[in-house]
């Protein structure tokens, strides 16, 4: 997968910087799913977030020590918590989209959306698809 930086401001993306892919020749009617996120909603969620650390169920949840993404033992120290679908994307701050993730694994993901992740996890592999 090819990747284009973004920078704030342009277009409809919210006002963080990130990277998105490019599309390639067949993908072109395919429109990546990216919402417009204001930064007020951005804030609130964040706030969310620190909350959802502080309760027991998260607390457990790192007990655990176990990476959602790549499934390695970590400890939980080094776990970090990722949002399924991306705050950036639309996502809320709730147990349902909160998940632990290793650094690289959550520093790797960014906003990726779950079929986005997929398919750039078989692209690393080496993995073709069959359709």
């Amino acid at each position: 997968m090819e990747w284009e930086e973004r920078e704030a401001g342009m277009g409809p993306f919210p006002a963080p910087c990130f990277l998105l892919p490019t599309k390639r020749p067949m993908e072109r009617e395919q429109q990546s799913f990216i919402i417009s996120v204001s930064p007020e909603q951005l804030q609130k969620e964040r706030e969310k977030a620190g909350d959802l650390r502080r309760t027991q169920w998260w607390k457990r949840q790192l007990a655990k020590g176990v990476c959602y993404y790549c499934h390695k033992k970590v400890a939980p120290a080094e776990l970090t918590m990722d949002h399924i679908v991306a705050l950036i994307r639309g996502g809320k701050s709730t147990r349902g989209n909160s998940v632990p993730a290793c650094r690289e694994c959550n520093s790797r993901k960014k906003y990726l959306l779950p079929i986005e992740w997929d398919q750039y996890v078989k692209e690393q592999l080496g993995i073709r698809n069959s359709e």
